[in-house]
C-alpha cells in the first residue's frame, strides 16, 4: 500500500514539474530555443528548410550564433523573421562551421524569432539527428549566453 502511495506522489510531482517547465514558468527570464524542425524531414530530399525558433525573453539580444556540424552545408539564403512573419534586419554570415546573425537593432524581450535556413545540404541520405548549439549575445552586457541545442531529426 505504501509503495502505491509513494509511486502516485512521485508521478504527480513529476507531472507538475513537466507542466511548469513546458509552459516556460521555470526558464522565462532568459532567451531560449522554442522549437526546431526540418521541412520536409525526409533525408532523401537534397535541399530542405531547417527552422530554429528563439524566444527572446528577459533581455534583448544583439547577436545569435549557430554552430554547424561538419556534414551540413548552408546556402546564403537565410531568413530571420518574427513568428508573425515580419522580417528582422540582420547581417548574416556563414563561415568556419558557424552561422552568425548580427542584428541592426537589438531584438527586444518577448519577441519570438524564427531562423529559416533555406536549401540545407547534408552529406548523408539516411536518417540522422542534427544537433546545432545556439548561443546569443546580450545587447546590454555583451555576454555570450547558451540558448540551447536545436535538434533536427531527418528520416529515410
Amino acid at each position: 500500500m505504501k509503495s502505491t502511495i509513494y509511486t502516485t506522489v512521485f508521478l504527480l510531482a513529476l507531472a507538475s514539474f513537466s507542466t511548469a517547465n513546458a509552459t516556460g514558468a521555470l526558464g522565462s527570464k532568459v532567451p531560449h530555443l522554442s522549437h526546431s524542425a526540418a521541412n520536409p524531414s525526409n533525408a532523401r530530399i537534397p535541399f530542405s528548410k531547417y527552422h530554429v525558433g528563439v524566444h527572446v525573453s528577459g533581455y534583448s539580444l544583439s547577436q545569435i550564433t549557430v554552430d554547424l556540424p561538419q556534414d551540413l552545408t548552408l546556402s546564403q539564403d537565410i531568413i530571420v523573421q518574427t513568428k508573425a512573419g515580419q522580417k528582422i534586419e540582420a547581417t548574416v554570415s556563414v563561415a568556419d562551421s558557424k552561422a552568425q546573425f548580427i542584428f541592426a537593432q537589438p531584438v527586444p524581450s518577448e519577441t519570438m524569432l524564427e531562423l529559416v535556413f533555406n536549401s540545407v545540404k547534408t552529406s548523408t541520405r539516411f536518417s540522422h539527428i542534427w544537433l546545432l548549439p545556439v548561443t546569443g549575445q546580450s545587447a546590454d552586457t555583451k555576454i555570450e549566453i547558451p540558448l540551447g541545442t536545436a535538434r533536427i531529426h531527418t528520416y529515410d
